[in-house]
């Protein structure tokens, strides 16, 4: 089987260098989004035991003592940047992200974090459209699903082909200027 790629993206806004690893394997790469808190670092040496490749876009690699060969990780990168060369992003489950991965037409795996997170998490995973876990429940098996089910990556297409079916934000502000 070959490799597959995949990105995680870093949730804030903590500028650095950002590095673009799209296009250098196929199929398309995923997108893991390391949250600053390190949650999702502990979930690390999962992603080892799958037969992926899987980039890191914030360098919070260096807290991982013994990083798994699959598991690289580069600066920070906008993971609207990442998506289009993902085959699935994991990320905190933030609303923003989840959008990006619905524009993009892919499953993501968003943990169940405090807030609006879980919350979010949960209706991705209703739809069908993604997983949904706590950080520190995210096995070799769930990354697996994440990346061979068919059913999560048809759902995350058809919550893409509605978006991008619905009117720009702006399209309706002339007639509602007209209601005041």
């Amino acid at each position: 089987m070959a490799t597959q790629r995949h990105c995680a993206a870093p949730v804030g806004d903590d500028p650095g260098p950002a590095a673009v690893h799209a296009g250098r394997v196929a199929p398309p790469s995923t997108c893991w989004e390391a949250d600053a808190g390190g949650g999702l670092m502990r979930a690390v040496p999962a992603a080892g035991r799958v037969d992926a490749e899987f980039v890191l876009t914030r360098p919070g690699l260096r807290r991982v003592r013994h990083p798994p060969a699959t598991v690289g990780a580069v600066g920070w990168i906008p993971l609207a940047a990442a998506l289009p060369a993902s085959a699935a992003p994991v990320y905190h489950g933030g609303s923003g992200s989840a959008c990006g991965a619905f524009v993009a037409g892919i499953p993501p795996l968003a943990t169940t974090g405090p807030g609006d997170r879980r919350h979010n998490a949960g209706l991705i995973a209703a739809r069908g459209a993604g997983l949904a876990a706590p950080a520190r429940r995210i096995t070799a098996g769930l990354l697996t699903r994440l990346l061979t089910d068919p059913a999560p990556a048809g759902a995350a297409r058809e919550v893409s082909g509605g978006t991008a079916a619905m009117p720009a934000p702006a399209d309706p502000a002339p007639r509602l200027e007209t209601l005041r």
